[in-house]
């Protein structure tokens, strides 16, 4: 059991299973058959985290971080997309991701994103500014008019296609980011109130972009100080991590 709540471990324990792996705490130790002690969060990244338990379960882990491989329907889907939005005359794919759901606390400032986008555009990039219809205000915020905006417009299959066929992703610490990394692309992730340590995305070509103040990492979705961890994070030093992949 990968969440370390106890609604899960109640869960796992009413179903019957026989083997219940996961890590000790929030009272639900008694529920599980294998309990491990787990570490200080950002003392080692998530995904290890979770390849323990796989380990107690009796589960080898392949070495490395794989691409993610995708249905050819994620690829078709996408292509169809791209067809209907985007003039094919081979110019490179770029996808800006503002959104993130957790909170303010890991949303870099719209208008920053708006001048990334806008210098992306003006080197000669197509850029899709890409998120959930609920995030689509700030989308269009971001494309000022002069950006494509696909915020509520894919399902998972095709943003992922769309993420695999991208020279360049520009997230902030999201599922996006994660999807865009997964498949291989060059993926640049903002980091605010959480721990790049704990949770930044894996993949081949990946560049976390982080300034944290002395109260960094703190977790919260909102903060009552200002947003320090983001407003450190300047667009050039964002350009320079994009040129870094590129190159």
């Amino acid at each position: 059991m990968l969440p370390p709540s106890f609604s899960s471990a109640w869960f796992a324990w009413r179903c019957g299973a026989p083997r219940r792996v996961g890590f000790a705490g929030e009272g639900r130790s008694p529920l599980l058959t294998t309990a491990l002690r787990r570490a200080a969060r950002g003392d080692r990244h998530l995904a290890d985290e979770y390849l323990d338990l796989g380990g107690a379960a009796g589960v080898t882990a392949p070495p490395g971080t794989p691409d993610l491989a995708l249905p050819p329907e994620a690829h078709e889907r996408a292509a169809r997309f791209l067809a209907a939005r985007v003039p094919q005359d081979g110019r490179p794919l770029v996808l800006l991701g503002p959104g993130a759901i957790f909170g303010p606390a890991k949303r870099w400032p719209a208008e920053r994103f708006e001048r990334l986008g806008a210098s992306l555009a003006e080197r000669g990039a197509h850029v899709l500014v890409c998120g959930t219809a609920e995030e689509r205000a700030t989308c269009e915020r971001v494309a000022a008019g002069r950006l494509a905006v696909i915020a509520g417009e894919t399902d998972l299959l095709t943003q992922a296609g769309l993420c695999a066929r991208a020279q360049l992703a520009v997230c902030n610490d999201s599922g996006l980011a994660h999807l865009a990394a997964a498949t291989g692309t060059r993926t640049v992730v903002i980091f605010g109130s959480t721990s790049s340590a704990w949770t930044a995305p894996l993949g081949r070509c990946v560049r976390v972009v982080q300034r944290p103040p002395v109260c960094s990492p703190c977790f919260q979705r909102t903060c009552r100080i200002g947003y320090a961890c983001l407003e450190r994070v300047s667009v050039a030093a964002v350009e320079r991590a994009c040129a870094e992949l590129a190159a």
